[in-house]
Formats: C-alpha cells, sequence, structure tokens
C-alpha cells in the first residue's frame, strides 16, 4: 500500500502556494496549493464542509484563504482515497500517477497508465477508458516501478498534444521530474 503523505508533499512541492499571476491565461484561474477555484466550484457542499471551507459564495476570495491543511484535506478526499492510489504498491508510482491526477487531471492520468501497460502486456490486455479498475491495478502492480518511464513519456505526450504554449515548458519539466 502506498503512502498518502509523501505523496501529498510531492504535489505540494510541484504546486507551490498561491499563483495569481498566470489566472487569466490558465483554463483553471485562480489556484492555491494547486487547488483552483474551478474545481472547487464542483465539489458538493457537504463535502466542502468537510474539508473546512463554509464559505456562501466561491469566490477567489476562497482560494486565497485556503489553507495548506485544507488542500491536503482535498488532496485526500477528492483524490486520493476516491481514485484508490493507494492500491498502487510501488510508492514512486503512486506519487507520480497521483500528481498526474492533479495536473491534468485523473481520467488522462488513468489513460496514461493504462498505455504505459501496453508496453509490458500489449495493446490489446487493457483498455485506455480512463478508469482506475481493479483490472488496471492489476496490471499496474504487475510491472511496478517498470511502468514510471512509459508513463512519464505518456504524459509529455498529452501536454505535447494539449497544453498552452505559455505552460509547455513547465510541464514537461514536471512530466519528466520522478519521485524519489
Amino acid at each position: 500500500m502506498s503512502n498518502f503523505e509523501s505523496a501529498v508533499e510531492w504535489v505540494l512541492e510541484n504546486e507551490g502556494g498561491l499563483n495569481e499571476t498566470v489566472c487569466h491565461a490558465d483554463p483553471g484561474g485562480l489556484t492555491n496549493f494547486g487547488i483552483s477555484l474551478r474545481f472547487l466550484r464542483e465539489v458538493p457542499w457537504d463535502r466542502l464542509r468537510k474539508y473546512g471551507i463554509f464559505y456562501n459564495d466561491m469566490d477567489e476570495d476562497v482560494i486565497r484563504s485556503l489553507t495548506r491543511e485544507q488542500a491536503i484535506n482535498i488532496y485526500r478526499g477528492e483524490f486520493w482515497d476516491f481514485f484508490r492510489f493507494s492500491e498502487i504498491e510501488d510508492q514512486r508510482l503512486a506519487t507520480y500517477v497521483f500528481d498526474t491526477a492533479i495536473n491534468p487531471n485523473p481520467a488522462t492520468a488513468f489513460r496514461c497508465l493504462q498505455r504505459a501497460t501496453w508496453t509490458y502486456f500489449g495493446y490489446e490486455s487493457l483498455k485506455d477508458d480512463g478508469v482506475m479498475g481493479s483490472k488496471t491495478l492489476a496490471k499496474v502492480n504487475a510491472c511496478g516501478i517498470l511502468l514510471m518511464r512509459p508513463m512519464m513519456s505518456e504524459r509529455a505526450g498529452w501536454y505535447r498534444d494539449h497544453a498552452n504554449g505559455k505552460f509547455l515548458d513547465g510541464w514537461l519539466r514536471r512530466a519528466y521530474r520522478e519521485p524519489v
């Protein structure tokens, strides 16, 4: 079982704190600890309250006042636990896939991971449906850390196909940065 605490530290290191400088060019808008206003607006109110967010209006002030602890709780509840990252046995791979789920998004992370398994099992062995199901987890755990390089390549390819030129260099650095 992989450990959330070390994985979230990696994500927070990659994401940084409050980022107001790119909010007009970035489709996610204003972010803090990698949490965007666009994302928070999609989280149901009952779950936001569980994370300590009690605002009546979901606006930029919510992002500006977001604490590190709240961000960590959001990452645990909305990503780590929900998408079964702890079931990836290799810690470095779990951390990397978790980071990919944060940027760009979970479905892309799982498609990249599924395609990475094709390196070892062949194209027909697993559908790239973007779902972290039991079959995907079994293939991933059979390969373990051997999936890191093909996963990096898949993620970088996604960035090259989808990134705004302003963000591409930073996202490629992130794609080829391996957790320790």
